[in-house]
């Protein structure tokens, strides 16, 4: 007669807290997912036409800015320093002021989404402080260069090799409430655009939600620069 192997089985209780244990990691796989598709996907085309904000220049001011004050493109823009999309619009942003510094004034707004970004806050607060001695756009380009480190930088080293030359001030910057005023004015300032989303940019004051395409921002500054040129 052939042997028949028993498998053994679970109490209902196991059973039950083995299923359940399961289920829960089936739901994390899938919410990890949802998340990262929604942080690192590519982005998609833009459903809405960009809107004209007619009282733009208010909006255009701080102390976090790099080009040419005379530029005749103003590019604002509200970012957080942890979100992907806005470092893929820094990369952008920053070459064009390389190409052509006397044409562009790059005008960064903090809006952090301290929700999902935690870390934004701090390096926003960080920004504003670099800024204050004149180092905006190298901290700018460091920062988001290092996004993926952005939980374990180090905000006096992250000075120290951005040329920040009195790290003593920055280091009493940081916890200074200035930072924090100024901080909170950007905040105000992206309630009242309306802004919930990150990047959100204004060329001349045609805003646009999201991370434009190439085509899009070249678009975006060929109808600021032909505005202008009709003045």
């Amino acid at each position: 007669m052939r042997s028949v192997s028993h498998v053994p089985r679970l109490p209902l209780a196991k059973w039950i807290e083995t299923f359940a244990t399961a289920t829960l990691a089936i739901c994390a796989v899938i919410v990890t997912g949802i998340v990262l598709r929604r942080e690192f996907s590519s982005p998609t085309p833009h459903a809405t036409k960009p809107v004209l904000v007619k009282d733009w220049q208010k909006y255009a001011v701080g102390d976090e800015l790099f080009g040419s004050s005379s530029g005749l493109v103003k590019v604002i823009v509200f970012s957080d320093f942890q979100c992907p999309f806005c470092r893929q619009l820094s990369v952008m942003l920053d070459e064009l002021v390389t190409k052509d510094p006397s044409r562009f004034e790059i005008i960064h707004r903090n809006y952090p989404l301290t929700n999902i970004h935690p870390h934004a806050r701090v390096a926003a607060i960080a920004g504003e402080c670099a800024a204050a001695q004149g180092q905006f756009r190298t901290f700018y380009r460091f920062v988001f260069a290092h996004q993926d480190s952005l939980p374990t930088l180090q905000w006096s080293d992250v000075a120290r090799r951005t040329d920040v030359q009195d790290t003593t001030a920055f280091r009493v910057c940081m916890s200074d409430s200035a930072g924090i005023s100024r901080l909170h004015a950007d905040s105000v300032a992206a309630v009242a655009l309306n802004i919930t989303a990150t990047p959100t940019i204004m060329v001349n004051g045609w805003k646009l939600v999201g991370s434009p395409t190439p085509d899009e921002l070249d678009g975006l500054i060929s109808r600021a620069i032909k505005a202008e040129e009709k003045r």
